[in-house]
């Protein structure tokens, strides 16, 4: 599924509707110099790479019924002000800010206007809740659904007070304009009240299923389908002392395709602290229960967090972040897996020809000799042709202040202590 193009289906009829996973692998082969590290380190040194890809939410429901798996309420006053309510859960992932970018993003408010209400299920919708990195991508969708409802009844009213078409008003930076000739405008909050006089209290609700043909119509063929997948590709450069066996992950380089960014902040805070779960688990985290002989059978043998060995800041490498964006057409506003900023202006890329990286040696050949592999159909395949020229990556740039972060030498000497030792285990 890595290497497939965009708007394909998988030999299991998985479908997937973009793919920048050779752009990631572009974007980390750059940014960490693999081509000039690559079996060119001195001994006990070396790079290596790594990617995946996931799902944004899954096809699948927690319940078996046909309702809806994300949905909003939203609610305008004659202040000006949007209220929404919200049954999904903020874990930290930023759903809250991202529901709030979409209402004003769509109905043409500042920021500031939007009020968001969530996790009391005695005045919110259902949400499925926060798993399978579902929640900016389902219910994104359901509050675009929303606010469009509202954005049509506030444009009616509009229209009607200027003897216009309805698809002549268009709402943007708190204001209402005539499209022909905007220097005709009024306050957002003028256009509510118009609204509100012609409809009455201004509400909506918004809801999201994923779609139907996005999987194979088999047994099981629903399990680990999603209405879009999202990739990733990952370099670590490692020295390994082959005579104490003690590692250091001196960097690593995180791409990530998430769809259309809309909060690059964000983003990057879950890229990293994905790679720092990641860093932590290989080297240094380790789950042991008691056995039997114990008498605690199942307990976990470390009593608490002081003696199970998690990485600190002093631990962690340098982690460098690289946001690919691949504009999936079924995400709110092109997003898949993270919570992201909308921009208004097309992504331009420009075309060249990509060589082939020593990783993927083995899969450019013949697709016949790839192990287990005949192609989609399983017959075997003609020698591979060369790669055709495909779009450039496109990343973003570290947001300002969001440096990585790199103690000092002599902080490492002050603070580092048996007991955060990476020392093979």
């Amino acid at each position: 599924i890595n290497f497939i193009g965009e708007n394909t289906r998988t030999v299991n009829e998985l479908r997937v509707t973009s793919n920048g996973f050779l752009e990631c692998l572009d974007a980390v082969e750059e940014a960490s110099g693999w081509r000039e590290k690559f079996r060119e380190l001195p001994l006990g040194r070396g790079v290596g790479v790594a990617g995946s890809c996931y799902i944004s939410g899954t096809n699948y429901p927690i319940y078996p019924n046909e309702m809806p798996q994300s949905a909003v309420q939203m609610q305008i006053d004659r202040s000006g002000r949007v209220a929404v309510f919200s049954g999904a859960s903020e874990i930290g992932q930023g759903c809250d800010s991202m529901v709030a970018y979409v209402a004003a993003e769509e109905l043409g408010v500042p920021l500031e206007y939007v009020r968001v209400y969530r996790g009391d299920t005695d005045f919110t919708p259902v949400d499925l809740g926060a798993y399978s990195s579902r929640v900016t991508f389902m219910l994104g969708n359901a509050c675009i659904d929303a606010c469009r409802k509202l954005k049509a009844m506030i444009r009616e009213a509009v229209a009607e007070e200027w003897g216009c078409k309805p698809g002549q008003v268009q709402l943007a930076g708190g204001r209402a304009f005539y499209v022909p000739d905007t220097e005709r405008q009024i306050h957002v909050r003028k256009a509510f009240q118009l609204a509100e006089a012609m409809h009455g209290t201004l509400g909506a609700t918004g809801s999201y299923n994923t779609p139907k043909d996005i999987h194979g119509d088999y047994r099981g063929g629903t399990i680990g389908a999603s209405p879009a997948y999202s990739f990733t590709a990952h370099v670590a450069e490692v020295e390994v002392d082959p005579e104490t066996g003690f590692v250091e992950v001196k960097k690593i380089w995180v791409a990530h395709d998430c769809g259309r960014a809309l909060n690059p902040v964000l983003v990057e805070g879950q890229m990293e602290g994905s790679a720092y779960m990641g860093f932590g688990e290989a080297l240094m985290e380790e789950q042991v229960f008691k056995d039997a002989d114990h008498g605690r059978a199942g307990l976990h043998d470390a009593p608490s967090l002081l003696d199970y060995k998690m990485p600190t800041s002093l631990d962690t490498p340098e982690l460098e972040s690289l946001i690919v964006e691949s504009d999936d057409p079924e995400g709110p506003y092109g997003a898949k897996e993270r919570p992201a900023r909308d921009r208004s202006t097309p992504r331009s890329r420009r075309s060249r020809t990509r060589s082939t990286t020593p990783w993927e040696s083995a899969w450019t050949a013949s697709p016949s000799t790839r192990p287990g592999c005949g192609g989609r159909s399983g017959r075997p395949a003609a020698a591979a042709s060369p790669r055709p020229r495909r779009k450039k990556a496109r990343t973003r740039p570290r947001a300002a202040g969001n440096r990585p972060f790199r103690p000092t030498e002599a902080a490492v000497a002050r603070e580092r202590g048996p007991h955060v030792a990476v020392a093979g285990r």
